[in-house]
């Protein structure tokens, strides 16, 4: 146009590093770009903003009533800062202070209400730190969900809000009090003995324990919520993540399932499945925090892939990850260090098995599983049965490649007496190979003889490792979830299976039955603490029952010893000739594996649904 000379602009809403780079930017606080940097995220004021001084700030019960109408709160609320001005004790500690009015939260007013009024709802300091032990002893060395050296320093800054000067809240922080309900809710379901918290939350029995769980279940879920639509943070993905774990203790298998789906996309709205480089840093003390940070990161990405591939074979349900899709280097064996002063270093075969170790196994196991789900080898429509032999050797030379102390054949059992946790991590990593294998093997029985051996062995190495980890856990540690479900898949195929076989000889007879009846001992010990174990047990009995019927042996099985020698060592039964056999057992062909809707219906009633999924 003729005499125009004005430039437009456009006005700038990223904040100053990515409109710097030319990078697209989520406008969080901080965005998602400088958060992958590990960089100060800053945006540079308004033109439009007018400006407010001390006197506009409100106090959260302030805000929470009138804001529609008031100006200066509607302001704030289209901002969405607002400022702390009081908590509870356990937040800021016992002298609360008034924070400055420089120091925003990312909450609009009556969210920022909501925070406060259910941060409050915290136990006592004490209790938190005795629960949050308890997490990391009795559930964490199994699960491995959490990293404590991270987590424990979130807990710090945390409780000390009130001595710092920051000019705001860092998000992270802000949503940690999600993550710190959801912990203490799975330590209370297992609460040892003789605890200061029983007496302080007046717990008398299980049933009160399960109760005030899942109370901070939904105080955990409804602070998640708050901050949903925002940019995630690690504490966030780590809730759902632990919540997720939450699910599958109290024997709810699926919906675990689909509240790891939502920590693996709020992990990969952040790009955790991602290879970052490493950002400039000025000194050496930065290079080595951002590559511990890095590491951490690394390995929550390393649990969600596990997790979603081990899943997705247990519960025969779609993996929500395409391996395709992740880039992330493979986390260093090495023990998460409080002094993390120099880089991380892998362990030697000679030095003590790591704890990671087991997350690292189960990793690669999980990659097997991807490559096993995306080839089709564990259906029966796959062309080519080689694909299921060389699946089989991989499983196996990972199994050889694991550390001495904790490789399944042959293992080096000099930590043991050291360290009481490595024999609980081999019969663990026994239990997802035999897991992984049976599934492999499973739906090719029929056809192949050598799948048919090898998955009658991998139920019973499973059913052998759960009951030997079983033997060493003390009774809160007994109800975990892989306890139920891998004996329940072991058991049910191992009954299905030597009932359809045409002559079975007396010794596999036995050990199988024997197998069995040691499963349904161990469901029933838990059955008063879980549903799910109660109906595991009672499916197992009744395929008990039916595999005795179909030799004509009535109860005759209960009397095997031990040792499964006898004068009839060597009989052969034949169940085609005896009444009563496979054609009468009930164990169909679509029954010969672990359905998690079976053992889940009826297990949770719908006001607890409601309060868990707010």
């Amino acid at each position: 146009m003729e005499g125009y000379t004005h430039t437009q602009r456009r006005k700038v809403t990223s904040c100053r590093e990515c409109h710097r780079r030319k990078q697209k930017c989520n406008r969080g606080s901080p965005c998602n770009v400088c958060l992958r940097r590990n960089v100060v995220c800053q945006y540079g004021k308004s033109p439009e903003a007018p400006p407010i001084d001390d006197s506009q700030i409100r106090s959260p019960s302030t805000l929470a009533s009138g804001s529609s109408h008031n100006p200066e709160l509607a302001f704030l609320d289209q901002v969405g800062y607002l400022t702390i001005s009081r908590a509870s004790s356990l937040v800021f500690g016992p002298d609360v202070e008034v924070l400055s009015a420089s120091k925003p939260i990312i909450l609009g007013s009556v969210a920022f209400s909501d925070w406060v009024k259910m941060v409050e709802e915290l136990p006592p300091k004490v209790v938190c730190e005795e629960l949050v032990a308890i997490f990391f002893s009795e559930v964490n060395w199994y699960s491995q969900v959490l990293d404590f050296p991270f987590f424990n320093d979130l807990l710090k800054q945390w409780s000390a809000i009130h001595w710092t000067t920051a000019s705001r809240i860092h998000p992270e922080i802000l949503t940690f009090p999600a993550l710190l309900f959801q912990v203490i809710a799975v330590a209370l379901l297992f609460l040892p003995t003789d605890t200061l918290s029983e007496g302080l939350l007046n717990i008398p029995d299980y049933s009160a324990s399960y109760s005030l769980s899942c109370s901070w279940t939904s105080f955990g879920s409804k602070i998640a919520n708050l901050f949903l639509g925002g940019s995630p943070t690690i504490p966030l993905i780590q809730q759902s993540l632990v919540k997720s774990l939450w699910l599958k203790s109290n024997g709810m298998g699926l919906p675990s399932w689909s509240q790891l789906g939502v920590a693996i996309r709020d992990a990969q709205a952040l790009g955790l499945h991602l290879d970052i480089s490493a950002p400039p840093c000025n000194n050496a003390e930065d290079a080595i925090s951002w590559a511990w940070k890095s590491e951490h990161h690394r390995r929550l990405w390393t649990t969600l892939f596990a997790w979603d591939s081990h899943m997705a074979v247990l519960l025969e349900r779609p993996r929500t990850i395409n391996m395709s899709d992740c880039t992330v280097r493979l986390p260093t064996a090495c023990e998460m260090q409080d002094d993390r002063s120099s880089l991380p270093t892998p362990a030697l075969a000679t030095d003590k098995p790591p704890t990671f170790g087991v997350r690292l196994f189960s990793f690669a196991l999980s990659q097997i599983v991807h490559r096993m789900m995306s080839a089709g080898a564990h259906k029966r429509s796959v062309k080519q049965h080689n694909i299921v032999v060389q699946l089989d050797n991989d499983i196996v030379t990972l199994c050889e490649s694991l550390h001495p102390a904790t490789r399944p054949n042959n293992p080096d059992t000099t930590w043991d007496s050291i360290d009481v946790m490595v024999p609980k991590h081999r019969e663990h990593a026994k239990i997802l190979a035999s897991s992984v294998l049976l599934t492999l093997h499973r739906d090719h029985t029929e056809v192949h003889e050598a799948s048919r051996r090898a998955a009658m062995e991998a139920a019973f190495k499973s059913l052998d490792a759960q009951d030997e980890l079983f033997k060493l856990l003390p009774p809160n540690q007994q109800k975990l979830y892989g306890l139920s479900c891998h004996a329940i898949d072991a058991g049910i195929y191992m009954a299905y299976a030597i009932t359809g076989q045409i002559i079975v000889g007396y010794d596999l007879f036995s050990r199988a039955a024997l197998a069995i009846e040691k499963a349904i001992t161990r469901l029933s010990s838990m059955q008063d603490r879980s549903a799910f174990a109660k109906n595991g047990a009672m499916a197992l009995q009744a395929s008990l029952e039916r595999l005795q019927k179909s030799y004509g042996l009535g109860g005759w099985v209960d009397q095997i010893p031990g040792s499964g020698e006898s004068e009839i060592t060597n009989q052969l039964f034949e169940p085609g000739r005896v009444e009563g056999g496979r054609q009468n057992s009930g164990l169909v062909p679509q029954l010969n594996r672990f359905q998690p809707e079976n053992f889940e219906d009826g297990a949770m009633e719908d006001v607890l649904w409601q309060s868990i999924f707010p």
